[in-house]
């Protein structure tokens, strides 16, 4: 299997991960800690890198010396940068389908909090 789709299933197998934990949270009446929150926005990022790097390989991209430490560093940018200098119009896609994964987590909290309180 290719490393790319493992990082896509890691993305996504954590993110149903956070989000169950914080629907059960939820539900109990208490809420995922800011270092939780911490930590999944870090290994989303992370993951994405990872995704990226593997992804320029196979896109035979010319990535610069320290494309890892950039993307790392100028995430919000860099990231949807390359997408869109790799895919045109697909990138966008992709970037919305990375924001879907990134935000589900916090929206399955949400919906689950609105759901049992009102």
């Amino acid at each position: 299997m290719d490393r790319r789709n493992l990082t896509i299933i890691a993305l996504v197998v954590s993110a149903i991960a956070v989000g169950a934990v914080e629907v059960h949270l939820n539900s109990i009446g208490e809420f995922l800690t800011e270092r939780t929150q911490t930590v999944w926005g870090f290994a989303f990022i992370m993951l994405s890198i990872m995704w990226a790097n593997e992804d320029a390989k196979n896109q035979r991209y010319s990535k610069p010396f320290s494309f890892g430490l950039l993307m790392y560093i100028f995430w919000p940018v860099a990231f949807p940068y390359y997408l869109l200098t790799t895919r045109r119009i697909k990138g966008l896609i992709y970037i919305l389908g990375f924001l879907a994964i990134w935000s589900g987590p916090w929206l399955a909290g949400l919906i689950s909090y609105v759901y049992i309180y009102e």
